[in-house]
């Protein structure tokens, strides 16, 4: 796992020169963080902060928020903060299970891990839980994918964006038997 998410950094910083550096330097306290929260620490975010912190909520330079379209990598010195934000989303939606935030956007939407099946679910206040990837796996071979592919791209402003249509199909690719990829 740990090999695919390093490749999917490389291949963010090829598309947007200085993105991996934004996510640096690795907080040295990142598993005393997670381990008050949580407990014990999931293989996923252990890969992901043991070689990066994540971006900061009020990044500066907007054009390396993205880590996917629309939705930050979790910094580790916001983590608590943001756990807390998608417990209040996951209370709301009567949903006891317990979620991990990954990724999130602006306006409280989140990519988190489920704790007991390791599986990552799109998170909103709209709509509740959907499942989209039934392993960090999964997920970082899709994400890599998005890049080979070109479903990610830079738009004439120099963000991150996305081609809708691409990004269905590549999903449905690697995530058959997910109901999210073959809705859209």
């Amino acid at each position: 796992m740990e090999k695919l998410f390093l490749e999917y950094l490389e291949k963010s910083d090829e598309l947007r020169d200085g993105y991996k550096e934004s996510l640096l330097p690795v907080n040295n306290d990142w598993n005393k963080i997670l381990l008050d929260l949580m407990g014990e620490i999931p293989d996923l975010l252990k890969v992901i902060y043991s070689n990066v912190s994540g971006t900061l909520y009020e990044i500066e330079d907007q054009k390396l928020m993205d880590f996917v379209p629309g939705h930050l990598l979790v910094h580790i010195s916001e983590y608590k903060k943001s756990y807390e934000n998608l417990f209040e989303v996951l209370t709301d939606h009567e949903i006891d299970d317990k979620f991990y935030p990954i990724l999130q956007d602006y306006s409280s939407n989140f990519i988190a891990l489920k704790a007991e099946t390791n599986e990552i679910y799109g998170v909103s206040p709209e709509e509740g839980v959907i499942l989209m990837y039934k392993t960090p796996l999964k997920f970082f071979e899709t994400l890599n994918d998005f890049y080979s592919k070109e479903v990610y791209f830079l738009d004439e402003d120099g963000f991150l964006d996305y081609d809708f249509e691409l990004e269905s199909e590549v999903g449905k690719k690697y995530n058959p038997e997910i109901q999210y990829w073959n809705e859209n």
